[in-house]
């Protein structure tokens, strides 16, 4: 089975329109909330497509404690995040043309995100596109890392 979350009601209901698989159990709801009530099933893998740097620090934090609730020892995160190149960017209610409309943003570092992440190990990491000169949108494989988590617990 698959669940998909997504807090925008019309890209929800123009999904439903155009899936016919029965499978796919479609959730308008928040990303943040969905993993923090969710404590039923644990995922295989979950993928993370353009959402970290919608959450602001302690979002993000509070995000990757609550995976937990639905991840198990041999889940795989697939995410897609766009990134700072060399500097966090933080773009703060900034008008954007192309959205016509205010958005927030932070683009963090790589090194930042694998900071984020340290309870899962990075397996696989692949540019996809240059955003602007100081941005770029990459796609990273992560495996839960036992090990880490056992020495963590030991310590």
């Amino acid at each position: 089975n698959i669940d998909c979350v997504d807090s925008s009601q019309s890209l929800i209901e123009n999904f439903s329109k155009n899936t016919k698989n029965k499978k796919i159990k479609l959730h308008i709801a928040d990303a943040l909330n969905f993993v923090k009530k969710n404590k039923k099933t644990k995922y295989d893998a979950i993928i993370l497509s353009g959402i970290l740097q919608n959450f602001d620090d302690f979002e993000l934090h509070q995000f990757v404690k609550y995976l937990k609730n639905v991840t198990h020892e041999k889940t795989y995160l697939l995410i897609r995040v766009s990134i700072a190149t060399n500097e966090r960017i933080n773009v703060i209610n900034q008008y954007s043309d192309a959205l016509d409309a205010l958005y927030t943003a932070y683009y963090r570092t790589k090194k930042e995100i694998n900071n984020v992440l340290k309870n899962y190990k990075l397996i696989f990491e692949q540019e996809l596109y240059a955003n602007h000169e100081d941005s770029k949108t990459i796609f990273m494989v992560y495996k839960y890392n036992l090990w880490k988590i056992f020495f963590i617990l030991c310590s």
